[in-house]
Order: C-alpha cells, then structure tokens, then sequence
C-alpha cells in the first residue's frame, strides 16, 4: 500500500492487525528500509508524511504491507487539511512541528544518499 487510489495519502489508524513498512517506492524502484518498522492497533501511521506536499515526498514514498486480514481507519490528506484550516491552534501547536520534523528527517535522508554516493564513486576511482 502506497496510497489511497482515489484519496491520495493519508493517515492510517490501525483497528485490528498489524502492518509492516518495508521501504520506500521511488521512480518504478523499491529501496529497503535501513529497518523494519512495525505498527499494531491503535498505532497512527504516516502522520507526519501527509502534512507535507506531494512533490516533496517523490521518490520517497512508504511502502506498507499488511501482514494478514487488518481493519484499517484511513483518514484522507484534504480532511487532516480541512481541520487544520479550521483550528488554527492544532496548526501552530503541533502540525507545524511535524512538518518540520518530516523536512529535516528528508534532508537527512537526502544528504545520506549523498554521501554515500560520493564514497561509493571515490571507491572506484
């Protein structure tokens, strides 16, 4: 599971099951995760992916799987945004702060890459 085929992105609650991110899906390639994350019930996820632009996020969309029949609460990117339009508060006390931590947490990424790249093409020199 990537993304809602009608709705986009969003937030998922688990309800029952479980759900496993297994990577990230860049253009028509699947780099794996550095580790396993795992979510049970009541474990929210992509919370902080979906505060941020779709451009942002490309080439670097979760990848999930379910691991066997799970109920899962899907909550739509233009809900979280309606809300947030509405209650000005939730905005700058928190939602704000995840989309930092989102950035930071892609630039980090982004510069690891990097680097890695830079050390992978200094090897074969």
């Amino acid at each position: 599971f990537e993304k809602h085929s009608r709705y986009g992105r969003g937030v998922m609650v688990m309800k029952q099951g479980s759900c496993i991110s297994l990577g990230l899906v860049g253009s028509r390639i699947i780099r794996e995760a550095r580790c396993l994350k795992t979510y049970s019930i009541d474990n929210p996820i992509a919370v902080n992916d979906t505060l941020v632009e779709d451009s942002f996020l490309a080439g670097n969309e979760p990848l999930y799987r379910f691991m066997s029949y799970s109920l899962v609460i899907f909550i739509p990117q233009s809900a979280i945004f309606e809300v947030l339009k509405d209650k000005k508060m939730a905005w700058k006390n928190c939602a704000r702060w995840r989309y930092l931590r989102t950035c930071l947490i892609k630039w980090s990424r982004d510069r690891n890459d990097d680097v890695h790249m830079e050390t992978c093409s200094g090897r074969e020199a």
